[in-house]
C-alpha cells in the first residue's frame, strides 16, 4: 500500500513542479530579449525542481516508514494534487470553460 502512496505523492510533485514553473515564468516581468526569457524559464525550472526533490524527500521519509500512519500519509500524498486541481478550478478561465 505504501508503494501506491508514493506514487501518487510523486505524480502530486510532478504537478506541483509544473505548476510553480509556469506561476514563476508567468510572474516575471515580460521581455523581448531571448537571453532573458532563458534565465527566466530556468529558475523556474531550478526552483519547481528545488521543490519538487524536497517534497519527494519529505514524501518518502514520511509514507515509507514502517511505523508510517496511513491516513496521514494519504493526505501528505494528496495534498499537492489538491492544491493543483484547486488552483486550476478557482483561479484559471480555461479549468471553467471547460
Amino acid at each position: 500500500m505504501n508503494i501506491v502512496i508514493l506514487v501518487v505523492a510523486f505524480w502530486g510533485a510532478r504537478v506541483m513542479r509544473d505548476t510553480i514553473e509556469e506561476l514563476i515564468v508567468e510572474h516575471l516581468p515580460a521581455s523581448d530579449n531571448k537571453g532573458v526569457r532563458l534565465l527566466q524559464k530556468l529558475f523556474g525550472a531550478a526552483v519547481g525542481w528545488g521543490i519538487f526533490l524536497l517534497y519527494i524527500y519529505f514524501a518518502g521519509y514520511r509514507i515509507m516508514d514502517k511505523d508510517a500512519n496511513l491516513t496521514l500519509a494519504w493526505i501528505i500524498a494528496l495534498c499537492p494534487n489538491v492544491i493543483f486541481y484547486g488552483y486550476k478550478l478557482l483561479f484559471t478561465k480555461a479549468a471553467l470553460i471547460e
